[in-house]
């Protein structure tokens, strides 16, 4: 069974086939259909937390929907994407676009974004889209590497350690990793143990 047949919603079969073809163009190793799955999982899981579970759920949908190599618009195009394909498919469904492109667009500035500019969902929302961080260390490894077969697309490989290791210290450097309570106390140990043990495998093999 597909993570999508429990969706909130029925899901036309051409929305779907439009969704999952923008997942794989262009080919991508971490941003693609499978994250959106694991995403979908959280969503299930904290379902009596959603007040707006259709919005939601089509965020996360739509969110990584444009993911073109070193551009800096890909939230909005994802956004304007979501808008289009929520009208022509879902017209028949009372769903706040407005809502659902916020919740996109957000994913864009997570880390200039301050709890106290965000709702609980909001917090919700960003949160799983970071929970990798603090999945097990095998996992997170895995993620790494995704990350820097994704990145290297567009820039050497030496400059982008650098600014990775720069994005994990910053992290570390936060008092919070994670906007919400619930992935605060469930998530946060695990992150800065990732963190920490992903800067010092870059040292150990004196990479910057």
């Amino acid at each position: 069974m597909s993570i999508l047949d429990r969706a909130p919603l029925s899901l036309p079969k051409e929305l779907i086939a439009a969704l999952q073809q923008l997942y794989a163009n262009p080919p991508r190793f971490y941003h693609n259909f499978g994250h959106i799955e694991s995403l979908l999982e959280h969503y299930h899981q904290l379902s009596a937390h959603w007040i707006h579970p259709l919005e939601v759920y089509l965020a996360f949908l739509y969110h990584d929907a444009i993911y073109e190599y070193g551009a800096k618009d890909n939230e909005e195009q994802s956004a304007r994407v979501a808008q289009q394909e929520i009208q022509k498919h879902l017209s028949d469904i009372n769903i706040d676009i407005d809502l659902v492109m916020r919740l996109i667009r957000h994913t864009a500035n997570h880390g200039s974004l301050k709890a106290e500019e965000l709702n609980e969902e909001e917090k919700l929302f960003l949160d799983c889209d970071m929970s990798i961080i603090g999945s097990s260390l095998e996992k997170f490894y895995t993620y790494e590497e995704q990350i820097e077969q994704e990145y290297t697309q567009l820039y050497p490989r030496a400059l982008y350690l650098m600014g990775r290791k720069k994005f994990r210290n910053k992290l570390l450097s936060a008092d919070r990793i994670f906007f919400s309570d619930h992935f605060h106390s469930q998530l946060d140990a695990q992150a800065r143990a990732n963190l920490r043990a992903a800067n010092r495998k870059q040292k150990l093999f004196n990479i910057f």
